[in-house]
């Protein structure tokens, strides 16, 4: 049979930068014959980025992505930068040759957690985080919530004490439009109506809200915000046990991610925030 594109994949797709993405191609019925990757004209000029299943570039930066009996031939874009938008052109080595070509816009866009970077919770109290997401914004935009590293939007464990937005298809959207008709909440529910959690859309800036309640020891560590399209951003979390510091919190905090988040202080942690200030600043900003 001869070879032809299968369709259904996208021609459009959106990346962030300092993120990796796949641009997609599927071919049927391939055969005997060749898959290669083509940048299209800037300035006039064409460049071959992948032949086959190999690269066709020194710098690693372009990939070609093929599993045996798979009509999949993708193609790897390590590190986006601004100027890797543009149009790429999946080619098949058939007389005459055919093409897909497939867009690729490239966005600025970063999460933020809302306030200062380290937080401190007392044992048995309320964690909020609230991150935002300004800029750019692509219509399939989510976000994932991670605890040292574990994913906790669909956490069994902490699902009777836990809000979190979530994209799981299990959840339909509720749109409730407010009088000013200047802000827009999207209420995630399960599918008895019952409230799950909420994700609110501001313009062109994207909130999510985390809540853990009766907060534990074992819930310290480092919170990460992951939207599907921007770069992350990570809090550090501290569950206080009878107002008094963690001894892993005093031998690690010169090593706290210096990334911003939301503060809340027992008075415990005041007096060291207070003798600690002075190092801190000098480690993370050169402050003296």
């Amino acid at each position: 049979m001869t070879p032809h594109f299968d369709n259904t994949t996208d021609t459009d797709v959106t990346a962030t930068v300092g993120r990796d993405v796949f641009l997609p191609c599927s071919v049927r019925h391939l055969g005997d014959r060749t898959v290669s990757w083509i940048r299209r004209p800037r300035q006039g000029i064409f460049n071959v980025l992948a032949v086959g299943r190999s690269p066709y570039t020194a710098d690693g930066k372009f990939q070609p992505m093929h599993l045996d009996n798979s009509e999949s031939w993708n193609l790897q874009i390590k590190d986006i930068r601004p100027e890797d938008a543009g149009v790429y052109e999946c080619q098949v080595s058939t007389t005459p040759k055919i093409s897909r070509h497939i867009t690729l816009s490239v966005i600025e866009s970063r999460a933020r957690i809302l306030g200062s970077p380290v937080l401190y919770v007392n044992q048995g109290g309320v964690l909020r985080l609230v991150c935002e997401l300004s800029g750019p914004l692509t219509a399939k935009e989510f976000i994932f919530w991670y605890r040292n590293g574990r994913v906790l939007n669909y956490d069994s464990d902490l699902r009777k004490r836990m809000e979190i937005s979530s994209n799981s298809s299990i959840f339909k959207n509720v749109v409730d439009k407010r009088k000013n008709n200047e802000q827009q909440t999207l209420r995630k529910v399960n599918a008895d109506g019952s409230p799950q959690s909420e994700l609110l859309s501001y313009g062109n800036k994207l909130k999510s809200r985390l809540v853990v309640t009766a907060m534990e020891a074992s819930d310290s560590g480092n919170y990460t915000c992951q939207p599907s399209n921007a770069l992350p951003d990570s809090i550090q979390v501290f569950v206080i046990i009878n107002n008094d510091l963690p001894a892993a919190m005093q031998d690690s905090v010169m090593e706290i991610s210096a990334t911003t988040g939301n503060n809340v202080l027992s008075h415990t942690a005041v007096a060291f925030m207070a003798t600690a200030l002075p190092s801190l600043l000098h480690y993370f900003f050169g402050v003296r």
